[in-house]
């Protein structure tokens, strides 16, 4: 600074200085004026003198700057908090918790009612973009082996919009997909357009119908934090009536002709981070699509893989070819190796699989932790079943692996007698008594699980004759001696009486010792309609078949052969012949 600017500084803080209301009192008072006296005789002490002025207006600014006034007027500082301020500190957060939960009313979302013409032509030329930049054939990259984790741990699936039509989830599920990303909605990558996918309801409900595991993931192109928003909003929207098995993914990509071709770095990680918290606040576990550039290059440092799940693009050769049906992952295949964890790797656009008529992205999933806590579950805990009749031990059995897939077929049961002895399901089924069935399933994870459920094999029901057990096929016999006082009628009614005091019969809704015994009281009696015959009983013998139905599918059957005794008074006829009287020797001498 030159001496003129120096000496023009000078005086124009004089002045400034002298305005101060501070000094300008402390000028005017008699400490003041001593002071300015002993400067004027001794222009060093000047010196001193700000130093000690310069300390005091720094203590003077921290304490104004500390110092609050609360709605009474009173003086509070930061340490000592009053009520009204801890109230507000308390409306702050809450009003940050509600903003992170907050999401865009839809109905205030510009969306197109058809889908997007550009974006089939776009996303060929984004497909062969993918092909051209992150195909590689794998000795030339960093790589791993698939053998690092289990066979169980790897789960192959693809990933699917509107572009691959109808689609027959039933084959798919047969060529060994177990699970499907589905494509809810889109923003058009030129004019940002927002569009729902036409297919993503029909394809969620049937792949689900099919036991294929659901992930929804939303085709990104925004280029504001306001647009991941948004993004979000209608990708909740979309999903909100349906269990999403997967977490939910921000598709985002860029490339020559897009409109996010540009962002990158705190712009690009705040966009990711709007669409994936404003997932996880509803309820979701978030994930980000990306191509192995844009992971590395474009969105700059681990933030993002560190905070959220990652789905890798980045196409290997062998798996890119023109031979469709090859383009397989198999384990023991090299897999990329990269410096996070990814959990997802999509490692082919040129996949052929039964059901879908084109193309179709690969996938596979790596779990290196549970998906899901694997689980047997029984919806029976007593089976009850008929002498002889066919069960089905494994209706309402099921079972899920810690991928969440239906291992239902891998759960196996064993059956035991009450003296805990295993016997065969053809065994029990003859044999009725209570048996234990044990259920068990062993998780590739290591976990084993087992479940114990209670099988009845009932009987037939048990008939009783005269009070007396009747436990054999043989003809049991009744006898009735006819009444000669009563009507036919009133001995037929007599007779029927006797059958049902005689002949009885129980059943058990599971089994004896176990449930009491219930009487059959619609004993059936077939061979009764001989017993009077012409108008008339006569003493015969008639065999009468009961019949007792305990309603619970089975029907017993007994004979009794009822002997029917009449004394009945035998009259002969025989043929007379005229005998000469005196009477009559009378009669006629007297004629």
């Amino acid at each position: 600074m030159s001496k003129e600017k120096f000496i023009k500084f000078k005086s124009e803080l004089k002045e400034k200085v002298k305005k101060i209301p501070f000094v300008k009192k402390m000028k005017e008072s008699s400490f003041g004026k001593g002071i300015l006296g002993k400067i004027k005789k001794n222009p060093a002490d000047f010196v001193n003198f700000l130093m000690v002025f310069a300390g005091v207006l720094i203590i003077v600014i921290v304490l104004a700057g500390n110092t609050k006034y609360n709605e009474k007027g009173k003086v509070s500082t930061k340490g000592e908090s009053t009520r009204g301020e801890a109230t507000k500190g308390e409306e702050s957060t809450k009003k940050k918790k509600e903003k992170e939960n907050e999401t865009i009313d839809i109905s205030k979302i510009d969306v197109s009612d058809t889908e997007l013409k550009d974006d089939a032509k776009k996303e060929e030329e984004e497909e062969e973009f993918l092909n051209d930049y992150t195909s590689i054939y794998s000795e030339n990259v960093s790589t791993m082996s698939s053998t690092e984790f289990t066979e169980f741990q790897i789960m192959h699936g693809i990933d699917v919009s509107s572009h691959q039509g109808d689609i027959d989830w039933a084959q798919v599920k047969d060529a060994g997909i177990n699970f499907a990303y589905i494509r809810v909605g889109y923003r058009g990558y030129e004019n940002g357009k927002l569009c729902k996918d036409s297919m993503a309801d029909k394809n969620i409900r049937e792949a689900k119908a099919n036991g294929i595991l659901v992930g929804a993931y939303f085709f990104s192109q925004a280029i504001t934090e306001t647009e991941a928003m948004e993004e979000a909003s209608l990708t909740l929207n979309y999903i909100s009536g349906y269990q999403m098995d997967l977490p939910v993914v921000i598709d985002w990509e860029t490339g020559k002709g897009y409109r996010t071709l540009g962002k990158s770095g705190e712009d690009l990680a705040g966009i990711i981070s709007v669409f994936c918290d404003t997932v996880s606040a509803n309820g979701y576990t978030p994930m980000v699509y990306m191509n192995c550039t844009d992971f590395t290059s474009r969105i700059g440092g681990t933030g993002i893989t560190s905070r959220y799940a990652s789905w890798l693009a980045w196409y290997f050769k062998e798996y890119n070819g023109n031979n469709y049906a090859a383009n397989v992952f198999k384990y023991g295949d090299l897999m990329p190796k990269t410096e996070f964890n990814y959990y997802i790797w999509q490692y082919s656009s040129k996949g052929s699989i039964p059901g879908i008529s084109t193309r179709v992205d690969m996938d596979i999933l790596i779990s290196r932790d549970f998906l899901y806590e694997p689980s047997l579950t029984i919806t029976r805990s007593e089976i009850i079943a008929n002498k002889n009749s066919a069960v089905n031990l494994m209706e309402g059995v099921a079972a899920t692996d810690s991928k969440g897939i239906d291992a239902t077929g891998n759960v196996v049961f064993s059956i035991y007698d009450p003296y805990d002895n295993p016997v065969s399901l053809e065994y029990a089924i003859q044999t009725p008594m209570s048996y234990r069935v044990n259920y068990s399933y062993n998780d590739p994870s290591g976990y084993a699980y087992s479940i114990d459920a209670l099988l009845y094999v009932r009987d037939y029901p048990e008939f009783y004759i005269n009070g007396n057990l009747w436990n054999t096929d043989t003809i049991q016999e009744l006898q009735y001696v006819y009444d000669e006082n009563n009507s036919v009628n009133g001995n037929y009614n007599n007779i029927v009486n006797l059958l049902r005091n005689s002949v009885t019969a129980v059943y058990y809704e599971k089994v004896a010792g176990v449930t009491d015994p219930v009487t059959i009281t619609n004993m059936q009696f077939s061979g009764i309609e001989n017993i009077i015959s012409n108008g008339d009983i006569r003493t015969k013998d008639i065999d009468i078949t009961c019949a007792a139905d305990d309603g619970l599918g089975f029907t017993g059957y007994k004979v009794v052969r009822l002997h029917i005794i009449r004394n009945e008074v035998v009259t002969v006829e025989t043929e007379t012949q005229p005998v000469e009287t005196e009477s009559m020797t009378e009669t006629e001498s007297i004629n």
